[in-house]
């Protein structure tokens, strides 16, 4: 009977879904969302490690290989329904702008074909995709 030899070099691992950061004081392993580490079969003994893992604040990466995806395409068209709706519900562009993250904005404005500069703040790309919106929406002559 072999045994499992992922139990004996460790997983990596990184934040669930819901969760935002995950901190154990005993074993000194702090991860945030989009990171993914590596923990050894002592670390995953740990008692709080194994009840976050059994509960989903932490989850077991995918593939070692590759980074962690903040944004997949299910949550870049779920942010993008909750931008239109907002939109449609005529918030102005402030509030619209303190509810997303530049990277977050950024996703949705790739959704619509536009192009974020370095210097652009979340508030100046909301204000352009508002715009674009107003603009196909009205039948603007583009």
């Amino acid at each position: 009977m072999g045994k499992n030899k992922t139990k004996r070099t460790g997983r990596y691992v990184t934040v669930g879904e819901s969760a935002y950061s995950f901190y154990d004081a005993s074993t000194g392993i702090n991860i945030v969302r989009g990171e993914k580490k590596f923990l050894t079969p002592r670390q995953l003994s740990v008692m709080k490690i194994k009840k976050a893992l059994s509960s989903g604040h932490l989850v077991y990466a995918a593939d070692d290989n590759k980074p962690v995806e903040k944004y997949n395409e299910e949550k870049v068209e779920q942010m993008k329904a909750r931008f239109d709706s907002m939109v449609q519900q005529g918030m102005d562009a402030k509030k619209i702008a303190s509810a997303f993250n530049l990277e977050q904005i950024t996703k949705i404005a790739d959704e619509y074909s536009i192009n974020v500069e370095a210097e652009d703040t979340v508030e100046t790309v909301v204000e352009a995709i508002i715009a674009d919106i107003e603009g196909n929406g009205a039948g603007s002559e583009e």
